[in-house]
C-alpha cells in the first residue's frame, strides 16, 4: 500500500472518498490478520471510528480504558495498524455451531 494511503487528509475528502478509503483500510487490516501481511503504519481516530462503524467518542473510550494503543501528536490521536490488528485478534470469538 502506498504511503499516502496511510496519512490521508480527511478534511479535504468527500464522504464517498472516506468510505472508499475506509473499505480499503478495512480490507488491508483483515487480510493482514489472516495472512500476517505488512500493513501501512498509522490511521487517524476518525478513520478507526469509520472502520468499526462506531462514533469517535467510542474510540476515545477504548483509548481511555487502555483497550487500544495510540499515539498522540499535538491534539490528534493516531493508531498503528499493527495495534488495530491486535485489538481485532483480542476481540475475535469462535463461532459456536
Amino acid at each position: 500500500m502506498k504511503t499516502e494511503d496511510a496519512a490521508l487528509n480527511l478534511e479535504k475528502l468527500t464522504p464517498e472518498e472516506i468510505r472508499h478509503s475506509t473499505r480499503r483500510i478495512s480490507n488491508t487490516i483483515f487480510d493482514s490478520v489472516e495472512n500476517n501481511k505488512p500493513m501501512p503504519r498509522l490511521i487517524k481516530e476518525v478513520q478507526l471510528a469509520e472502520l468499526f462503524n462506531v462514533s469517535i467518542k467510542t474510540v476515545g473510550t477504548w483509548r481511555k480504558n487502555g483497550m487500544i494503543a495510540f499515539i498522540k501528536i499535538g491534539g490528534s490521536y493516531f493508531y498503528e495498524l499493527v495495534d488495530v490488528q491486535t485489538f481485532v485478534k483480542k476481540h475475535k470469538r469462535k463461532a459456536t455451531v
